[in-house]
């Protein structure tokens, strides 16, 4: 097994969309709900810090691979998808550093019930967001098929098409969550 250990960097807000917890008070407001309850869509460790949550950072780098469709040399027309769907992953949440009290707040007009763009209702909703961001992640590459060089191309079209968080490429034709490489270190 190879880990990448790899720094990223946000060229795009990052914008969470956690579920909020706190039920509605009696006659509150949709949109005092909203203001009182806009930080709670935020993912936030025991520190409290922002984090991006493992399982984001997977989900954009398999998607990635499907995406791409690179075949595999010398395997006919097997491309890496599955591989990198049961062969690679994020295992730890990973701290942005940034105190939720210093997150910024977006307001987006969307869906009332949180379907697909265009259908039904739309309301003014609010949403933590993170304008910079730079995180390192350690990604585990389990199948030995992947080598650092396609690890690389997959991750860098991850943060191009796919990105992470709310409002992000991949979800809905956004523009939210993207990210580049700027450094990655292959271990053993």
């Amino acid at each position: 097994m190879m880990i990448a250990l790899v720094t990223l960097v946000g060229t795009t807000p990052y914008i969470q969309s956690k579920v909020p917890t706190s039920p509605k008070k009696p006659k509150e407001l949709a949109a005092d709900y909203e203001e009182r309850t806009w930080r709670e869509k935020a993912h936030i460790n025991e520190k409290g810090h922002v984090y991006i949550p493992a399982a984001a950072l997977t989900k954009s780098l398999h998607s990635a691979a499907q995406l791409m469709k690179e075949k595999i040399p010398g395997k006919g027309n097997s491309t890496y998808s599955v591989h990198f769907r049961v062969g690679t992953l994020v295992t730890d949440h990973v701290d942005l550093g940034i105190k939720i009290e210093d997150v910024d707040c977006i307001q987006i007009f969307c869906s009332a019930d949180g379907k697909k763009t265009g259908q039904g209702t739309r309301v003014m909703r609010k949403f933590p967001m993170i304008n910079s961001w730079r995180a390192t992640v350690a990604y585990h590459v389990i199948d030995p098929i992947i080598t650092k060089d396609i690890f690389l191309t997959c991750l860098k079209t991850a943060g191009l098409y796919h990105g992470i968080g709310a409002f992000r490429p991949e979800s809905n034709g956004g523009s939210n969550g993207r990210y580049q490489v700027e450094d990655c270190i292959w271990q053993a």
